[in-house]
């Protein structure tokens, strides 16, 4: 069975979750707990989700006890009820990037999910092959850039409709330690259900697209860089952000690089 018809029977086994629980939870905020048949599984986080980086924790307690140990697993979707369709490059019906959950050893468990776009979500969360669904609202990003995208220049993905585009790689915040060191995740779509993590790029950052320092890999899609001068504390700035991928220069339209076209902009408040 190919990954296609994976995603395709997740999709249709967290649709028939949602639809068939009364148990089912429908969260404008950021605190829910859903029921499956052997599990109460609770959502928390300190801000409700919004586009770019949301990390949040999961409480699973099977009789009242909670319980670590099991195998957790998230499958995110965008929700495209009551009419709501994503822009044309996403698709209809798509996924987020995600890391792989962390037990935490005390029955809670620690997740981070990268969103690509604002919206209404669904958030699969299966315990053990059971599956619970949380309905979450996905804000915009405030002031300070959340993601970018650049594309690759030699590697195609399918398009929406039919057809080939180049393979989109998104660039996520993930934040600034002081006014000189920041932090990004990267993960390239595969298809519109998978988004690996992209590993061995030679990411390059500068504060005034003159002088380029190289970020290090710190592995899982984690790039850092220190030593930055021009941020300042508490007052946005620009971050510009290169990348190769496999030795091709990536752009933001996955054409050749124009002097334009061959960077992204973060703006950031220290």
């Amino acid at each position: 069975m190919n990954r296609y018809a994976i995603a395709a029977m997740a999709l249709f086994a967290v649709a028939l979750t949602a639809c068939g629980s009364s148990d089912s939870g429908s969260s404008s905020g950021y605190n829910d707990t859903v029921s499956t048949a052997s599990y109460a599984i609770e959502y928390s986080a300190d801000a409700p989700p919004a586009m770019g980086k949301s990390s949040f924790t999961l409480k699973v307690k099977k009789a009242g006890v909670a319980t670590p140990g099991l195998a957790v697993t998230l499958a995110p979707m965008m929700d495209m009820g009551g009419g709501m369709r994503s822009t044309a490059d996403m698709g209809m019906t798509h996924g987020t990037p995600a890391e792989a959950v962390v037990d935490n050893g005390d029955g809670t468990y620690t997740c981070t999910l990268y969103y690509i776009m604002a919206g209404k979500w669904s958030l699969g969360v299966n315990v053990e092959g059971e599956t619970a669904t949380f309905m979450l609202n996905v804000a915009m990003a405030g002031k300070d850039t959340a993601m970018a995208k650049l594309s690759s220049q030699t590697k195609r993905i399918m398009a929406l409709g039919g057809g080939m585009q180049p393979m989109p790689y998104f660039l996520f915040n993930e934040g600034m330690t002081g006014a000189d060191t920041f932090r990004i995740f990267i993960a390239a779509r595969q298809d519109m259900f998978t988004y690996p993590h992209i590993g061995g790029a030679h990411v390059e950052v500068s504060t005034d697209k003159a002088s380029w320092g190289a970020m290090m890999d710190h592995g899982g899609g984690h790039y850092m860089i220190g030593g930055l001068t021009g941020p300042k504390a508490g007052v946005q700035g620009s971050i510009y952000i290169r990348m190769s991928v496999d030795g091709s220069q990536c752009t933001t339209d996955g054409s050749a690089p124009n002097g334009s076209n061959d960077y992204q902009t973060f703006l950031v408040t220290p």
